[in-house]
């Protein structure tokens, strides 16, 4: 089985960012910070959408002035972001029972390497799949090229992700999607997307490993 993991808030214990940043380039512009259950009702993809929703005045600047100001922030952080609980066990293992693992990212090719290499994951991974810009645009495009590049039949490809917005990806490219909380999406969120939903990478583990043997 091809197994393409998404990497913020999946893989990469980075939940704590969103809010954190949101909530500095809100005071910053004058307008009302957010609490955690505000960011995970509004978080989505493309980010643009959710810039919208939280204030921002996309007619005073532009969306990439925005996301100049977020990509700045969080490069600042993001060498001291760690991995999620299991998340080496968990690659290693499926690596161990002959799986291929792509990472599947809206966030930049070159932050996601470095992230990976630092937190020592990429023995357990086959490829990395990401936007040449930290815009984060979503990833369905990607996906599809992904599935391309790979030669990959659908029915041999899982996605997991923390995001309503990986289920439409998984959409997109035809596929099934596992879905974890502790991400960017609550558990609430999650559930109207129509997936499992796990609590842990090690519930993951063992949903890939059911549904490989079946």
């Amino acid at each position: 089985m091809i197994v393409f993991w998404d990497w913020n808030g999946t893989l990469l214990d980075d939940f704590f960012t969103g809010p954190l940043i949101l909530n500095r380039m809100l005071v910053k512009r004058g307008l009302r910070p957010v609490t955690d259950e505000e960011y995970y009702e509004v978080f989505d993809f493309p980010v643009i959408k959710y810039y919208r929703q939280v204030g921002f005045d996309l007619e005073a600047e532009t969306f990439e002035q925005i996301a100049a100001d977020y990509i700045e922030a969080y490069d600042a952080l993001s060498d001291r972001i760690p991995a999620r609980a299991g998340a080496v066990e968990t690659l290693r293992r499926l690596h161990a029972d002959g799986h291929r693992q792509f990472i599947l990212s809206a966030s930049e090719r070159s932050l996601v390497e470095r992230q990976v290499r630092r937190l020592g994951l990429a023995d357990w991974l086959d490829g990395i799949y990401a936007h040449g810009d930290g815009y984060a645009y979503g990833k369905e495009a990607l996906g599809r090229r992904a599935m391309e590049e790979l030669g990959a039949a659908a029915s041999d490809c899982l996605l997991v992700g923390d995001t309503v917005h990986d289920s439409e990806v998984a959409d997109a490219m035809g596929i099934g999607c596992l879905l974890v909380t502790g991400g960017h999406h609550d558990r609430k969120r999650l559930s109207v997307a129509g997936r499992p939903v796990a609590d842990s990478l090690d519930e993951i583990y063992a949903l890939i490993r059911a549904r490989s043997l079946r």
